[in-house]
């Protein structure tokens, strides 16, 4: 049927040539070449590849001929020119040139050089003879190309060779489109037809013989073009039609068949009738209904699905609806369903709980994970022992106690006239005896010591601190397969102290050329930095364990946008309160960063810590460690140790873990009771200088560190009144602050976050009172409310929060409205999309943060009344206990200047330099 169809279409392509006599005689001739081949089909097929050549040659001649304006010479012959061009080129290409031999021997050229011109004037090199003989070549094939024109297409009435213009091959070009169509119109077009039409069992041999023959020069031609024109369209169609009609009564018929099967179906039996009586509105009716029955598909199947799923736990149920018995006829249940089926589901539950014993349960589960314990210990042992025998051989054992034993051997300095030997010997009594021992802990410059990259591969390489690693830690990683790269990046990073900068770019533009973000790899940025930046995928380790929530929780508001968990019980430590904020009278030195009065205090203070039952031990029955840290340099720190050390002995020090430093030597280390000098003292008028983060926060990641050391007890001593000598967000007012009340923050987040209306201005709020701003949520103003406003000194920012359930499209454009009119007033709006937000929240809020500095809005803290930090008993008898050891320190001064009147003088200089 289609291939009808298709023969009827396409039958159009016959009738493009059928009025022969519209045709030009040169066209005919070309069409009865065309049908019947052999020569005649061939002489205008080389006509067609003439045609090409003389294209392609007139092509490639264009270029030369533009390039440098050849003209032959007139009245010789073209072909004699082209001859004589043709060796001269070869004579110059061979490495030929002109002169007097040539001129006597070849005076053919020399005549045609001298009525050649190029440019003007006569051709001198090679190029332009190339082009003139290239004008010669093409005027020579054009000449042999119109006389095969006049011979084969002018002869025939075809267009004329002066038609064709000074560049034939164009013109015919276009005429070769027109040959080639008639040349291939047999093949093409009129034996694909045929064959289509022998296909379908037509006898075209029968039709043909039909038509009587055709005297003429075109005949044959002329009779098959007849043949095929003169009723065979419409018999095509008229079979069509007849195959057309078959498939419908068929169609029909399978119809009929089709809805016989359903005997009980009224709509079955309507369409039956319907067709039967050819009632076509009767038809369209009954498939309307059936439309309307499809569009409840979905509805009956998901009632099944919902009755499968009700028949495993109620069947009765699922049966009574499914037949719809009553009073389960109705579309909606009896009651409240749900509430019905909760109640059956907690009985059932409540009876099989109440038939187990949960005392014996419980009994069970103790012992069953007591065993599993014990089990998976031993199971660990000793499949740690035998892979240790296993790869642990005799000559390993031995390298083992001889590393050992060489170690032991190297000075502590690594300077010893035999250090340098002893060193290379243990190198290579590890790398024999490495596989004895499964694990290797040690700093960096003894891994680059003990191990040879080029033969030594760990399992898993573990760099720890790592945040405060330089790029040196590298070379650790060449040791692994595989890599953990541990540190936090709101800690203490490298800071290439006494490195000379343009030294390193040099390096890195000389030997980092084509590394990714070669540019990072200074001394400023640690290896955590890099690892970050390179592989991503980092794992954040929320969980803190170490310091109580009190103290932690000044670092989780300064640095982590509170995303720590503090997990220690707050009652676990061996010493209470957790911050003690202790102000002395002191003042810093002009010339230096020390603090004689805070150094006295606090050396005093881990004295009397020292002398106090309280402070013997911490919760692990361990004695209590201590720790002294300057939050501004290290001359304060040394100052603070030169003091314990006249008063302590070595033994207190080793004992107590007792270590003076800053925040960068403390990295990684911790201590059950910290002090914090602050060393900064109050100025002769106004307030100090304000202490934000600082360049790549550096004093942000300094307090971070400072803070995080103290397990159970931090000390912060200052020389400050925070109202008075610190503005507001400063980051030591913050700290001093935060000793004062700890509980301000969690205070200001839960009181704001029960007045906010949604989690997601909660979220939003943590993140601004984390920042230290003062935020109030749903601010009133006239009829309308703000989700949250940032105050400032001078300044407010309304931050509007979008993205809730029900925030519609249509309740942002009330708000933008009541954006516009509050803006009238002076109102600044920054806007916040959910969307965004869930998504890179820190992103978000970075518009937050530009909008607020450009407005020139600082962090100036929450807006509550003060609340101090109750003292403890602890603390008072600690105070009095180091100011008795204060006054007798000053007791002893006084006794050694009554002594000596050097001494006398020596010790006034000193004991009031300290009471300044």
């Amino acid at each position: 049927m289609e291939v009808l169809r298709s023969i009827a279409t396409n039958y159009s392509r016959i009738n493009r040539y059928r009025p022969l006599a519209e045709e030009q005689n040169w066209l005919r001739e070309v069409l009865f070449a065309g049908w019947i081949g052999g020569g005649l089909q061939e002489a205008w097929q080389d006509l067609l590849a003439a045609v090409e050549t003389l294209a392609s040659e007139a092509g490639t001649a264009h270029r030369l001929i533009m390039a440098h304006g050849p003209d032959l010479p007139q009245g010789r012959p073209v072909d004699e020119a082209a001859l004589l061009l043709s060796e001269i080129v070869a004579f110059l290409e061979s490495g030929g040139s002109f002169g007097l031999k040539t001129k006597l021997t070849r005076r053919a050229w020399h005549q045609l050089i001298e009525s050649c011109r190029v440019d003007g004037r006569e051709p001198q090199i090679l190029d332009e003879f190339r082009a003139l003989h290239a004008r010669a070549q093409l005027e020579e094939s054009r000449n042999r190309f119109t006389a095969r024109w006049r011979r084969t297409v002018e002869s025939l009435d075809g267009p004329a060779v002066e038609s064709l213009g000074r560049s034939p091959e164009r013109t015919a070009q276009g005429y070769a489109v027109e040959i080639r169509t008639r040349l291939e119109w047999r093949s093409a077009v009129w034996e694909p037809l045929i064959g289509e039409l022998r296909a379908v069992g037509f006898r075209w041999d029968m039709w043909l013989a039909a038509h009587p023959p055709i005297p003429g020069d075109y005949g044959e031609l002329t009779r098959v073009q007849r043949a095929g024109s003169h009723g065979l369209v419409e018999i095509v169609e008229a079979q069509a039609a007849l195959l057309r009609q078959a498939e419908l009564s068929a169609a029909l018929q399978a119809q009929r068949t089709y809805l016989a099967g359903f005997p009980q179906s009224d709509i079955a039996s309507v369409l039956l009738q319907a067709q039967d009586t050819w009632n076509v509105d009767y038809y369209e009716e009954a498939c309307r209904e059936i439309a309307r029955l499809e569009g409840l598909r979905e509805v009956y199947e998901a009632r099944n699905v919902l009755l499968e799923k009700l028949e495993t736990p109620a069947p009765a149920w699922a049966h009574a609806i499914a037949k719809r018995y009553k009073p389960h006829d109705v579309p909606l249940p009896l009651g409240d369903a749900a509430a019905a089926w909760r109640w059956r589901q907690w009985l059932q539950e409540l009876e099989r709980r109440a038939a187990v014993s949960m005392t014996e349960l419980q009994e069970r589960l103790d012992r069953t994970e007591d065993e599993l314990r014990q089990v998976a210990g031993q199971i660990v042992e000793q499949e740690t022992w035998a892979a240790q025998r296993e790869r642990t051989g005799l000559q390993e054992q031995l390298s083992l106690m001889g590393f050992v034993k060489t170690q032991a051997k190297i000075t502590k300095t690594r300077r010893g006239v035999r250090d340098a030997e002893l060193m290379r010997e243990a190198r290579r009594l590890l790398a024999e005896a490495r596989r004895a021992v499964p694990v290797w802990i040690m700093p960096l410059n003894r891994v680059y010591e003990s191990f040879d990259p080029r033969n030594t591969k760990f399992d898993v390489v573990i760099i720890d601190e790592a945040s405060q690693s330089d790029v040196t830690a590298l070379a650790a990683l060449y040791l692994g397969r595989e890599h953990v790269v541990v540190g936090d990046k709101e800690q203490v990073t490298p800071d290439a102290v006494g490195q000379r900068v343009d030294e390193v770019q040099r390096l890195i533009a000389t030997d980092l050329q084509g590394i990714p973000n070669g540019h990072l790899y200074d001394g400023q940025t640690s290896i955590y930095d890099l690892a970050e930046t390179a592989f991503g995928g980092v794992i954040a380790l929320r969980e803190h364990f170490r310091c109580v929530p009190e103290i932690i929780e000044f670092c989780n508001h300064l640095s982590y946008s509170h995303s720590i968990r503090p997990l220690r019980e707050p009652f676990s430590a061996s010493v209470r309160p957790a911050l003690v904020a202790h102000r002395v009278h002191g003042f810093r030195d002009e010339r230096s960063k020390i603090n004689q009065v805070e150094a006295e205090e606090i050396a005093s203070l881990v004295c009397a810590c020292l002398s106090d039952a309280e402070y013997a031990q911490n919760e692990s029955k361990r004695p209590t460690s201590f720790g002294v840290i300057s939050l501004l340099g290290d001359e304060q720190a040394l100052l603070i140790e030169n003091l314990l050390r006249q008063r302590l002995s070595p033994d207190v020090f080793e004992k107590h873990r007792l270590l003076c430093g800053n925040a960068a030597q403390f990295q990684g280390d911790e201590r059950d009771v910290v002090f914090l000098s602050m060393v900064d003292g109050p100025p002769e008028d106004g307030q100090l200088f304000y202490r934000d983060a600082g360049p790549k926060d550096l004093y942000k990641k300094r307090y971070n560190v400072a803070v995080s050391r103290a397990r159970n007890q931090l000390w912060i001593v200052h020389s400050l009144d925070p109202e008075i000598h610190l503005k507001g967000g400063d980051l030591r007012r913050r700290l001093i602050e935060h000793a004062r009340d700890p509980q301000a923050i969690l205070r200001a987040m839960e009181n704001h976050s029960k007045q906010t209306d949604s989690v997601f201005e909660t979220m939003v709020l943590q993140r601004l009172l984390a920042a230290g701003y003062r935020v109030q949520p749903q601010w009133p103003v006239g009829a309308y409310r703000i989700d949250l406003v940032v105050e400032g000194q001078n300044r407010r920012l309304a931050v509007e929060c979008d993205g809730e359930r029900w925030h519609t499209p249509e309740q942002l454009h009330r708000d933008l409205e009541r954006q516009a009119i509050l803006e009238r007033l002076g109102w600044v709006f920054v806007r916040i999309r959910g969307s965004v937000f869930f998504r890179t929240p820190d992103a978000a809020m970075a518009t937050v943060f530009s909008r607020l500095n450009q407005l020139g809005i600082e962090p100036i803290g929450a807006n509550e009344q003060y609340t101090p930090n109750p003292v403890q008993p602890l603390v008072d008898k600690i105070r009095r206990a180091a100011e008795k050891i204060r006054q007798d320190w000053n007791n002893e001064q006084l006794n050694e200047e009554e002594n000596s009147e050097y001494g006398h003088g020596k010790r006034q200089t000193r004991r009031s330099t300290g009471n300044r």
